[in-house]
């Protein structure tokens, strides 16, 4: 959870982005011990049909190749450090953050491509975080810059759809840029429930109006 000492810079220092470093090397370690798109991972969707449901979650967590395992590594490493570090988004959010991503991404995917049997790789989850990080951000700062890189993000993503391809295609395995329009997509139902459980506990905490005073 947030907290008003964990918006800004702590004063013993800010504390190491623990969840997304073990998350990060359970990844690589997945990767060093099952080696590229392991089977039993992956999203396939005639194995989630039978009822591997675990492959909602694992599907994003493992990939095609080392070149795609780096790419995605890189960014969710730079990604997590910014929503816990700077700007205090605790493990559990985090978790709920890249659980929903995992969910609504695999939904979209069955929904929208019904001829893509196989999926595996995190960028589309990368594509919630950043969603979720320029807006609390801009929540905090109001820097126009923020913007601008969102801008950008939406951009390229529907640029990506239309094309058909990623415009930054790495891996073995072809891009699938739904996967990114349904991670920003996550992204956005995110912050709005982040926002209103942020209102929620202003109005109980303060049924009487916030004092001016007041966190």
């Amino acid at each position: 959870m947030m907290s008003r000492e964990t918006w800004g810079v702590n004063h013993g220092g800010r504390p190491l982005p623990w969840f997304t470093l073990l998350l990060a090397g359970a990844v690589v370690a997945t990767y060093a011990l099952l080696g590229p798109a392991p089977e039993s991972l992956i999203f396939d969707r005639s194995a989630i049909s039978s009822g591997e449901l675990w492959r909602v979650l694992s599907g994003h967590l493992v990939h095609a190749d080392r070149e795609h395992l780096i790419w995605n590594m890189v960014p969710f490493l730079m990604l997590g450090t910014l929503l816990e570090r700077e700007l205090g988004l605790s493990a559990g959010d985090h978790a709920l953050l890249l659980a929903l991503g995992a969910v609504v991404i695999t939904a979209g995917v069955w929904w929208a491509l019904p001829g893509l049997d196989r999926y595996c790789g995190l960028s589309g989850v990368l594509n919630t975080q950043l969603f979720v990080f320029l807006a609390i951000a801009w929540r905090r700062q109001r820097n126009p810059v923020l913007i601008a890189v969102g801008i950008g993000v939406v951009a390229k993503v529907w640029v990506e759809v239309s094309l058909g391809g990623g415009l930054l295609s790495v891996g073995a395995w072809p891009s699938v840029p739904i996967a990114h329009a349904f991670g920003l997509i996550s992204g956005v139902g995110y912050f709005a429930w982040f926002e209103s459980r942020h209102l929620w506990r202003v109005k109980f905490s303060y049924p009487l109006g916030k004092p001016d005073s007041a966190p």
